[in-house]
């Protein structure tokens, strides 16, 4: 049950990709330069479940199995999120171009500058997941992330 919770909280916070698109589009706001808000707040349960219960925990559970589980659960949420937003951008990009009004000149279109954020973003929730001292090579789904490569 905890570990559902688990997962189901995390994947709460994962709303925020959402609004990325709305950040960037027809805003004139400068590239992201650090990764969104939202991306500290996904495994917030998870570091705060560990933090109460994990002394407890590594009687029953050994680390590395349990948390990899909703780390990999998180991750296909965050994936199909993802998957949306660059939809969204790649829809919206192909009406611009129809109406032709992407004609900025010079600097970086609205698109790219979502692509760099979501980008931004997945880089920052790699890093939360190795501070938690999982191993990235162990979360076998971890590579869907990189579909905004």
């Amino acid at each position: 049950k905890a570990t559902k919770m688990l997962i189901s909280t995390c994947k709460d916070n994962l709303k925020g990709v959402k609004g990325i698109t709305s950040r960037y589009r027809m805003t004139n706001k400068p590239a992201p330069s650090s990764a969104s808000d939202y991306v500290d707040t996904i495994l917030n349960p998870l570091r705060a479940f560990l933090g109460r219960y994990e002394s407890s925990l590594n009687n029953f559970f050994p680390r590395g199995v349990w948390d990899i589980e909703i780390i990999k659960e998180v991750n296909i949420s965050f994936t199909l999120y993802l998957k949306s937003v660059i939809e969204t951008v790649k829809n919206m990009d192909s009406t611009l171009q129809r109406r032709a009004r992407n004609t900025q000149k010079g600097g970086l279109s609205d698109s790219e500058k979502i692509m760099m954020q979501l980008k931004l973003d997945v880089k920052a929730y790699k890093t939360s997941i190795s501070a938690l001292n999982i191993d990235l090579g162990k979360v076998d789904n971890v590579s869907m992330l990189d579909v905004v490569e």
